[in-house]
């Protein structure tokens, strides 16, 4: 029993291998273009993640990233910020 869960499982890690290899190809690819616009979650001020996701991105990606910030109240105007720099 336990070496048919053994192979079950390298089958399965083979798969999710496979599949995650497919996405990050497909990732750069759009990312390549710049023709997609993404959205990063913001975690918080304390976020200490948010270089390493925007520097990532912007190392793929021609155009310059771009930090959104809605209007504090809806008859105002948001702010958009460059904070990275075209590949």
């Amino acid at each position: 029993m336990g070496l048919a869960k053994t192979k079950g499982r390298r089958k399965i890690h083979g798969e999710i291998l496979q599949r995650l290899r497919f996405l990050r190809r497909k990732l750069r690819d759009v990312l390549s273009t710049g023709d997609k616009i993404f959205r990063l979650p913001y975690l918080g001020d304390d976020d200490e993640t948010l270089p390493l996701r925007v520097g990532a991105i912007a190392a793929l990606r021609p155009q310059p990233v771009l930090w959104v910030t809605p209007a504090a109240e809806p008859e105002t105007v948001g702010r958009v910020a460059p904070i990275a720099k075209a590949c």
